[in-house]
């Protein structure tokens, strides 16, 4: 002990987040940007951070995490230096915290699909000069993005967005009507002009081929499963609470 307070140790949920550009920009621009983009998200000083450029594909991105976190260990990387990932939230398997390069490696970019939690993430695969930005099912750890014709600028927190991009600094009509008549926004919608939220379970790929935007998961999966009796979900469900809930309580490494 050095005799200075420790930085509490995030057990449940992984905040601040992740944020990046992807464009063909000269590269010390970007890196200046994400570097902005990543100090509005320290919300405390023991907060820790990095980041990651790969300019070969226009990538650049940087992460702020809790000390002792799964982002943390995540964002760090692993020994082997050809997938990089960033990632914010909480993942869990029957094995703790899993090593998301090495899901990747094993099933390619089905990997997301077996990721279990609150999630949203960049997974850099540079032997094949490729990116993937994907967030959770349901969009619970969210990733706001501004899209134009020659970059995308993706962040955990719309503000983030907002320091470097002046001009999203307005109000969207349609987000405020919605806001005010619901109290939160629909889908993608946000309450800033120009600024979206990712689809839940998105997995956006990027590449000298330009963009490919799809979704690992929808709405219509979960519709169409077997539809089960009220007994035989009561059974699942118990047995399905007894397995998760020890992983969420345990240490998770």
């Amino acid at each position: 002990n050095d005799g200075k307070t420790q930085a509490p140790i995030a057990s449940f949920t992984d905040m601040p987040g992740i944020a990046g550009i992807i464009s063909s920009k000269p590269a010390g621009e970007c890196e200046r940007m994400v570097a902005t983009m990543i100090a509005t998200m320290r919300h405390e000083p023991f907060y820790e951070s990095g980041g990651r450029s790969e300019p070969g594909i226009g990538v650049y991105a940087g992460w702020i995490a809790h000390p002792g976190s799964f982002g943390l260990r995540e964002s760090r990387g692993d020994a082997r230096d050809d997938v990089i990932t960033l990632m914010a939230g909480e993942c869990y398997t029957d094995a703790g915290w899993p090593r998301v390069a090495e899901l990747y490696r094993q099933f390619g970019e089905s990997f997301v699909s077996r990721l279990n939690g609150l999630f949203s993430g960049l997974l850099i695969d540079r032997e094949r000069a490729r990116a993937f930005l994907f967030n959770d099912r349901y969009n619970l750890e969210r990733i706001y993005f501004h899209e134009t014709a020659d970059a995308l600028y993706f962040s955990s927190e719309a503000k983030a967005l907002l320091a470097v991009l002046p001009d999203l600094r307005a109000l969207s009509d349609e987000g405020v009507a919605q806001f005010l008549a619901f109290g939160f926004t629909h889908g993608q919608q946000t309450l800033f002009r120009g600024v979206s939220l990712l689809e839940g379970g998105s997995l956006w790929c990027f590449d000298r081929g330009g963009r490919r935007k799809q979704r690992y998961m929808t709405p219509a999966c979960l519709e169409q499963q077997p539809i089960l009796s009220a007994a035989a979900f009561n059974e699942e469900f118990a047995a399905t609470f007894k397995t998760v809930l020890p992983r969420y309580i345990g240490d998770g490494t």
